[in-house]
This record gives C-alpha cells, sequence and structure tokens, in this order.
C-alpha cells in the first residue's frame, strides 16, 4: 500500500469511495453524488484541506482518502485544531489501512501546527467510533437528532484526541 498527496486524476475513485459511503449510512449526506455535485466535492476537498491523502492499493487504484481541514477557521484560538476525515473501500476494512491512513495524517499534523484533531461523524457509525476509540480519540459531544435523513434520525458526534508534540 502506497499513501501519496491526493490529486486531480484521483476524482473518480475518491469519488467512488465516497458514494460507498454514502450509501451505507457513514456520513450525512442523504444521496450519491454525482454530476457537478461531485465536482464541487472534490473541488472543496482539496482546496479546503490542508492536507489530503490517498490510500493506493498495491496496483495503484484508490481504496480510500483522508483529509485535515481547518476546525473553525479564521479564528485563532482554534488554528492548533484540525478536522479529520477519512475514508475507505468497505472491502478492505479490518485489515489495518484505516490505521495506516489516519497514522499518516496524525503524523503529519504537526507539521501544519496541528495538536488537536476532530473528527466529526454520525453517532450510529459503530465501526468508526470503535475504530477511533482503539486510536486514542474520546467522545467530546454528541449533538442527538441532529442527522435527519429518510432512513431515520441519529445524532452528529465529535470525538477528538491531543496530539503529542
Amino acid at each position: 500500500m502506497h499513501i501519496r498527496p491526493i490529486e486531480a486524476k484521483d476524482f473518480q475513485h475518491c469519488l467512488e469511495v465516497m458514494n460507498e459511503a454514502i450509501s451505507h449510512g457513514k456520513n450525512a449526506f442523504d444521496a450519491p453524488l454525482h454530476g457537478e455535485e461531485a465536482q464541487n466535492w472534490f473541488q472543496q476537498l482539496r482546496n479546503r484541506s490542508m492536507l489530503a491523502l490517498v490510500l493506493e492499493s498495491p496496483e495503484g487504484k484508490v481504496i480510500g482518502w483522508g483529509n485535515l481541514a481547518p476546525y473553525r477557521s479564521n479564528r485563532g484560538g482554534l488554528k492548533h485544531v484540525a478536522e479529520v476525515t477519512f475514508y475507505l473501500a468497505s472491502n478492505f476494512t479490518g485489515q489495518g489501512w484505516g490505521h495506516l491512513l489516519l497514522g499518516a495524517l496524525e503524523s503529519q499534523a504537526a507539521q501544519h501546527g496541528i495538536s488537536v484533531l476532530v473528527a466529526i461523524l454520525r453517532s450510529d457509525n459503530v465501526n468508526s467510533r470503535s475504530f477511533l476509540t482503539k486510536k486514542a480519540y474520546q467522545m467530546w459531544a454528541c449533538f442527538d437528532g441532529l442527522i435527519q435523513l429518510e432512513e431515520g434520525t441519529t445524532g452528529h458526534l465529535y470525538m477528538g484526541k491531543y496530539l503529542k508534540q
């Protein structure tokens, strides 16, 4: 497996991973992304991130992506905090690749002046909650009932980690 910075050529593979997560109820999008909406999502991912990475299989296919984005940008008191986001294709979960990708994001965070990471996820995303807990993230807040989708209502969970300096 290989981790590298995200590039424009990664659009389709990153979108496939994202849309799979949306279809499996892993985030607050209410439908898979297509067309202009998908292009805008990917452009925002690349432009808003201080760091965006892809995880490639040995064959060179993108099987996951992750990024660090400013948390509450333009607020000087929070410049040391970043939101961390990551997704893996479902057939690659549970094999250690998420640890590799999140580890790369965490290790590079300090180069961007980041000492605190915040992951924001659906509170019913049990797999991500468990994974983040294993990686020493703590539950900091849950906004019950904030996410309202056709299939039901769930909370928005904030998990965080103070990085060692």
